[in-house]
This record gives structure tokens, sequence and C-alpha cells, in this order.
């Protein structure tokens, strides 16, 4: 995950380590994606921990999945997907040079770049539909924002 959002940031802000348990913090960030900006988060790993401050962020990002407007789920072919307090909008399979997932939404590898551009299409898509990119009037995030005719 910290190697995709280093690669999607254009520079290392999160520890990237092929080992589990590396991101103890979350880090955030602004990307833009085709034209569109968002606030990208890299969380640690959902699982049970010891260190205080590590169960501290392991809260943080609990919150963070639950506010979130796209929620991706990432994992490689050697590991399950996480369990996550709530549906994933993309089953993003990491490390595709490696081996493939065939339940996977798309696959990439952020170290060769291959696959950043199928992903970035996809999230802004989840965010804002074509449709909606077409329109030339605001786009509403917020289903509270619509008239009461649209809802």
């Amino acid at each position: 995950k910290s190697t995709l959002s280093n690669a999607l940031l254009g520079r290392s802000m999160s520890i990237a380590l092929d080992r589990p348990g590396t991101t103890r913090d979350y880090t955030a960030g602004l990307i833009e994606l085709a034209g569109l900006v968002v606030r990208w988060h890299d969380t640690p790993g959902l699982r049970s921990a010891r260190d205080a401050i590590e169960r501290d962020s392991i809260d943080i990002a609990g919150r963070l999945i639950e506010r979130a407007d796209c929620l991706i789920a990432m994992t490689d072919a050697a590991h399950d997907w996480p369990r996550l307090p709530r549906p994933p909008d993309l089953r993003l399979a990491a490390r595709a040079d490696l081996g493939a997932r065939a339940d996977a939404d798309l696959a990439l590898s952020a170290r060769s770049g291959a696959g950043l551009g199928d992903l970035t299409a996809a999230i802004r898509e989840l965010l804002v539909p074509g449709d909606d990119l077409g329109h030339p009037g605001p786009w509403r995030f917020d289903r509270r924002l619509r008239p009461r005719s649209d809802a």
C-alpha cells in the first residue's frame, strides 16, 4: 500500500518495506487523478496490535474507513483480502508482476507503474461518473445537497 501511495503522491511519504506492520501511522496527501484532486490516505492494516501507538493508528484507520468516499481493498496473490468494516468500492491486486488474482477489479504494480492509469481512471469514475464530468452544472458529491426532486 505504501509503495502505491508514494507512486501516486510522486514522493516518498510512507515507509515502504515488504513486511506487515511497517505502516504504524497513517499518512495523507492530495493527489491529482486525471483532473480530479482527492485526499489520499495510506493507513496501517487492520489487525491486532500490542503497541499502544499502533493500536491508536489502527483505530484512526477504522474511523477513516467509515467516512471514506472511496474505499480500496488491496492485496497480492499471496495474501487474503483484508477484512474491512464495510465492502470496498474497488478491489486492487498489487504486485501484479509477481502473480495474478482473478477476483480483483484491477491489477497493478506500483514499482513498475503498470496499471496506475487504470487505477486513476477507476477512482475518478467512482467519485465523479463520466455523465457528471460532462454536465455543465456543479457536481454534487453529497446526496443531501441534491434538490428534493432529484433524491
